[in-house]
């Protein structure tokens, strides 16, 4: 009856006084006397509006504190009087590993996983001004990325790919590179690391590499994302890295996206970097030592 009577309170544009406290439930009981509105169930949840990024960010001038499902992102979100933020979201310094944290520089957020004891990113990063591939990166005082195809659809989904001078800010910001605050270019140590903690072969502490380059016989079938890999080679993400294809570039073109990951380290090697590669045809990672030009995917991982 109280639902009937605010339906139509509400059609007619009409809520006296004396409605300034309303209950929602199956069994007539009044709302608590600290409550506006009340909803009460034992078997239904709260639904709030779900919106797209594109809807949510069409909404005229929202009030602080309005908040929407975004389908997008798949994420309770809130407006703070100036952003759109992730309802329960930390900030990149005082994330609790497991949980959702925003970079301030620009709010987008990022999933963390814990792997052994280091706390990775569950996505490549994705921060920067887009330029196209044939435009060549400069230490300008912006930080540029590249976005497979030259389109930022591809950003979202596989983040951004840096050239490693760019990723390191040109060695003015020591191992954090371009990483939010809290966070750091992985050593190429700290990918053995990783590896022996998801290989089914070696195990941790036992990171060595075989002469082909590979290691083990499944660490990247475990690093690689459940779907989204060309010709069905998926992983099966049990690490939680959820490693997705987001390929190269180099030479003003892109090569390999939706089939292979390049993914930097800082640690150099006569000139070169040791970088990783998970392919759609190898259950296995390999470990390669590739020149700063090429553009690759970036993994930040947890000081």
């Amino acid at each position: 009856m109280k639902r009937t009577i605010l339906s139509l309170l509400l059609v007619t544009g009409f809520i006296p006084t004396v409605f300034s406290q309303v209950a929602i439930n199956t069994d007539g009981t009044d709302p608590d006397s600290t409550a506006v509105l009340h909803l009460k169930s034992t078997n239904k949840g709260f639904l709030p509006p779900r919106l797209t990024t594109a809807q949510r960010d069409a909404i005229d001038d929202p009030a602080d504190g309005l908040m929407i499902y975004n389908y997008n992102n798949h994420r309770l979100e809130y407006f703070d009087g100036q952003d759109w933020r992730q309802l329960f979201q930390q900030t990149s310094g005082d994330v609790i590993c497991g949980n959702d944290f925003y970079d301030s520089r620009d709010n987008k957020i990022y999933g963390t996983v814990l792997i052994g004891s280091q706390c990775w990113m569950k996505e490549n990063l994705n921060y920067g001004s887009r330029i196209d591939a044939g435009t060549a990166m400069t230490q300008n005082g912006s930080v540029e990325k590249y976005c497979y195809d030259n389109s930022s659809t591809n950003c979202d989904q596989y983040g951004a790919l840096y050239q490693w001078d760019e990723m390191m800010e040109y060695n003015t910001n020591g191992d954090q590179g371009i990483c939010p605050e809290g966070w750091h270019v992985p050593s190429d140590d700290e990918w053995k690391t990783l590896e022996g903690n998801v290989d089914g072969t070696y195990g941790v502490g036992n990171a060595e590499w075989d002469l082909t380059g590979y290691r083990g016989d499944d660490a990247g079938y475990h690093l690689k994302s459940i779907t989204g890999w060309g010709s069905g080679n998926n992983g099966d993400n049990s690490s939680g890295f959820t490693c997705l294809p987001g390929g190269y570039a180099y030479s003003g073109s892109f090569n390999n996206g939706g089939a292979t990951a390049y993914l930097w380290s800082r640690s150099t090697n006569s000139g070169n970097v040791w970088m990783r590669i998970l392919d759609q045809g190898e259950d296995q990672i390999s470990r390669n030592s590739m020149g700063k030009t090429h553009a690759y995917s970036l993994r930040c991982i947890k000081d």
